[in-house]
């Protein structure tokens, strides 16, 4: 609607400004129109009748006139065009044209300036095109040109796999590539990407993944249902991932039935993962994967996926996402069970970097939040335009990866650290490293700095197709010392109290959020989401690298000690913070050091730890040594 209604400014501006009537070089014409037109005027919505503007209905109080038609906007605002600032309405203001470019309206180069009514005037844009097809150079227009496909393949079109091609058009062409084929769970017959369905178990059995016996069924989402096999008997329940290999992992799930997904990166040409070798792209430094286990701890596949994963989640409903980085571009994969990828139609670019955060989703949409670097961010037909350097966003899009419903800007300088779904309120928690003090103006919300890098809770109100709603920041809080503070993790209980893990570089300073804490140490603390401040708080003496709730009244913390020595996991009251329990792994050798990237207690009662660690790593009876660091997996 944007370019529509600057182009309609420019034209009106061409066709009116000079046009005479003949009897009298004096009498100007009334501004020309056609058909069911509208238009914004002094004293709201024109409508166009008979060839000329005629006055149409007034907006509401609440309202104001955009694009020829009535709109809310909260409390109507004075838009002051000329003043060289930027208000709502305005396309632009003088010199500040908002970051558009003639590119925007479709046009191969020239000088967008900016009319006297704030709107962008065009008239200084050509049409010309400056790219020639089949030079294999991609400019201008061009999506693609010989070989150079922007970066873009069969898989970042939503396909299974196959060869992108470049048509003499220089329009990508998909028609080589091999399409997912939806499945349709449910109709009694295995298909599309479906493991099973019914009876049909496609011939797998319970030693199909590394157990000793047992029955494999089928649950009713089409995938295997591993919770009546046997594995064999372990004592310790302490298991390497990745053979000793040098690999990061970075992020894992476990699903209630007990699998679980790691994603991470490993730098070496190629590394052995359970019986699959991987090998990397020899043009890339790292490499991506992603690899699941079953509930026994046993590798099932691993595949290479695009980027650098730096996410994983498992939606109950829908199934298990990757989110992944890499330069410009930001990805979301859907993992089958059966290894095979879907991904985004339309992927999150940036002019410069961007880079990936945290990935959440609830039965609606799945809910993206990253780093913005500067310049614009384009999520399937939507632009933003960073309002401060290195600023977060949150976006959402439906499963169907086809719908893009809002993209929130939070003006916030920072990286994301923890992304939540309180179900309960159909809101969304955020917690992110952030410098400087913070101030949105959609609503006004606002935090003040502390100083040096603070911690920040954000809430988004989340409610689908509603008003408010749609990622509009419900208010921001800002807290620490006047060091440099660490967010690390951040969990929501089924009551929707937010719970956050985190380091104070210094003493706590009073501010909008109260810590009772000595400082320079670790801590968690409990949120309260109704009255708005911190309810309780624990000096905590490890590294707490994760956060969960229990769902039956513990919030669980993960991490190694100060002194490095034991990898500890201890159970705390959601009410009042008091120590349940604690139990760890013995940590020893010349390089010791362990990072925990999940923690999960599935519906079996166990609780399920992975991460990296270097040197030994001692359970009950068994030891795991390595010199490199590789991943890990604990469970009790």
């Amino acid at each position: 609607m944007k370019r529509s209604a600057a182009r309609l400014a420019y034209l009106a501006t061409a066709l009116f400004v000079g046009s005479t009537v003949g009897c009298s070089d004096r009498l100007i014409a009334p501004p020309l129109c056609h058909g069911q037109e509208t238009r914004c005027g002094p004293g709201g919505v024109e409508r166009c009748q008979d060839g000329k503007w005629q006055p149409g209905p007034s907006c509401a109080t609440d309202e104001q006139c955009l694009n020829g038609d009535c709109v809310f906007e909260g409390p109507v605002r004075v838009v002051e065009c000329g003043n060289g600032t930027l208000n709502d309405g305005e396309h632009c203001d003088g010199d500040n044209l908002a970051g558009g470019t003639c590119a925007d309206y479709g046009y191969a180069g020239g000088k967008l300036h900016c009319a006297n009514d704030c709107t962008h005037d065009l008239s200084g844009c050509e049409s010309t095109p400056v790219n020639v097809c089949g030079d294999d150079v991609r400019e201008g227009t061009e999506e693609c040109d010989g070989d150079d496909f922007n970066g873009e393949d069969c898989v970042s079109f939503g396909f299974l796999s196959g060869a992108l091609r470049c048509d003499t058009d220089c329009k990508l062409d998909a028609s080589a590539c091999v399409q997912v084929v939806p499945p349709t769970c449910g109709d009694g017959q295995r298909n599309g990407n479906e493991v099973c369905e019914g009876t049909d178990l496609g011939g797998q059995s319970c030693t199909s993944f590394q157990y000793v016996s047992g029955d494999l069924t089928c649950l009713p989402d089409c995938t295997f249902d591993e919770s009546k096999c046997v594995s064999a008997p372990s004592s310790t329940g302490l298991l390497t991932l990745f053979d000793g290999a040098d690999v990061q992992v970075n992020a894992s799930v476990v699903t209630p039935y007990g699998h679980t997904y790691v994603v991470g990166t490993y730098s070496a040409s190629s590394v052995t993962m359970g019986g699959a070798t991987l090998v990397g792209d020899p043009a890339s430094p790292v490499h991506g994967f992603v690899a699941k286990l079953n509930a026994a701890g046993t590798m099932v596949w691993a595949e290479n996926i695009a980027g650098v994963p730096v996410d994983v989640i498992n939606q109950p409903q829908k199934g298990v996402y990757v989110l992944t980085s890499w330069g410009t571009v930001i990805k979301v994969f859907r993992v089958f069970p059966n290894g095979a990828f879907a991904t985004l139609k339309a992927n999150l670019k940036g002019d410069l970097s961007v880079s990936a955060g945290r990935l959440v989703a609830d039965a609606n949409y799945i809910y993206v939040a990253g780093t913005i670097s500067s310049g614009k961010l384009k999520f399937a037909g939507k632009t933003v335009t960073a309002t401060v350097s290195d600023e977060i966003f949150v976006a959402a899009v439906s499963h169907s990866f086809t719908v893009v419903p809002w993209i929130t800007l939070t003006s916030a300088q920072g990286d994301v650290r923890g992304l939540a779904v309180e179900a309960l309120s159909q809101t969304m928690a955020l917690l992110a490293n952030v410098k400087g003090d913070v101030v949105n103006g959609t609503p006004i919300t606002s935090c003040t700095s502390v100083g040096g890098q603070d911690l920040l809770i954000a809430r988004l109100d989340i409610k689908a197709g509603q008003t408010p709603g749609n990622g509009m920041l419900k208010y921001l809080k800002c807290f620490g010392s006047t060091g440099d503070d660490i967010a690390r993790h951040l969990a929501v209980s089924d009551n929707g109290q937010v719970y956050v893990a985190g380091y104070l570089a210094g003493q706590p300073v009073a501010s909008g959020l109260t810590l009772p804490l000595t400082g320079f140490s670790d801590f968690i603390a409990r949120y309260d989401t109704t009255t708005k401040q911190i309810a309780w708080s624990k000096d905590m003496m490890i590294y707490a690298d994760r956060i969960v709730t229990s769902g039956s009244g513990s919030v669980y913390v993960a991490g190694q000690n100060y002194s490095k020595s034991l990898l500890t996991v201890r159970e705390f009251s959601e009410a009042d913070g008091t120590k349940i329990s604690g139990r760890g792994l013995v940590l020893s050798g010349p390089t010791r050091h362990a990072r925990v990237t999940s923690l999960a207690s599935p519906n079996t009662g166990q609780t399920v730890v992975v991460g990296n660690f270097n040197g030994e790593l001692t359970g009950q009876t068994t030891t795991l040594q390595v010199g490199k660091n590789t991943g890990f997996l604990w469970r009790e």
